[in-house]
């Protein structure tokens, strides 16, 4: 039954209509619920694509003490949330100490259409983050975006670089 209820809460976020929100946000709220339907319901939320998702999933993120599963999914389900709030928030995600969190975060903005400060962090995460997943996934999500690291590194517009790439052209020659 649990399996049910659970494909039924994202089924329902999937409808896209706001007046499902109540329901799954009641489901999120009680602490007595099945964590795996609490987790999906939250995912729900997110998908009714609703700005008051942001809201409502934000608080669950941000806290420590809530299950980590419900975390990861409340924060993939406010990717569905098309604004600035929510893509600000999930870079905010993507700096924080815990790894799963920062590697959802990461996996998350590659929801969003391609905006300067997304690519930013994402190329920063990719060569800089102290964890091999998350730097792989950043990776992953820039290519999606068309975004090749090692093609950008090559074409850079300083001068060693493109000394580089000139030394690298004429040996193919």
């Amino acid at each position: 039954p649990n399996e049910i209820r659970s494909a039924a809460a994202v089924a329902i976020g999937s409808f896209k209509d706001e007046s499902n929100i109540s329901l799954l946000e009641q489901i999120l709220q009680n602490p007595g619920e099945a964590k795996e339907i609490r987790m999906y319901s939250a995912y729900g939320i997110g998908r009714t694509s609703s700005p008051k998702a942001f809201d409502i999933l934000s608080p669950y993120i941000e806290n420590e003490k809530e299950d980590l599963n419900i975390r990861l999914w409340a924060l993939s389900g406010l990717s569905f949330v098309k604004d600035e709030k929510a893509y600000k928030k999930i870079i905010d995600f993507s700096k924080v100490d815990n790894v799963r969190i920062r590697l959802e975060a990461v996996k998350s903005l590659g929801n969003f259409d391609k905006k300067p400060d997304i690519v930013e962090i994402l190329k920063y995460k990719a060569t800089h983050d102290p964890e091999f997943a998350v730097k792989k996934e950043a990776k992953k999500v820039l290519q999606k975006m068309g975004i090749n690291l090692e093609e950008k590194t090559n074409t850079s517009s300083t001068a060693p670089s493109k000394t580089n790439e000139s030394k690298t052209t004429e040996q193919k020659k």
